[in-house]
């Protein structure tokens, strides 16, 4: 298939255009693609959005904490175990 092609192409180098066939109806569903070229493009903003949101609000560490809080959480471990120490 290539050897026939390729001897061709050297014996005319020129690009012809090419007649088109008669009684042959071209279907063109070109509305239909692009249709499905905005509902995809859609698809795929909605994910990009959705990972968005998921990545950026959700915490895999803690929050950090005032100096504060971090003594009054210190504070409340303690109580918890003297009260654990008591009930022993």
């Amino acid at each position: 298939m290539y050897r026939n092609a390729h001897m061709k192409i050297r014996e005319n180098p020129v690009v012809g255009k090419k007649e088109a066939k008669k009684g042959v109806k071209v279907k063109r569903f070109v509305y239909i693609s692009y249709l499905w070229t905005c509902f995809s493009f859609f698809v795929v903003f909605f994910c990009v959005c959705v990972l968005f949101f998921v990545c950026f609000t959700l915490r895999w560490n803690r929050a950090k904490m005032s100096l504060q809080q971090r003594k009054d959480r210190v504070r409340q471990k303690k109580a918890a175990f003297l009260k654990s120490l008591q009930d022993d």
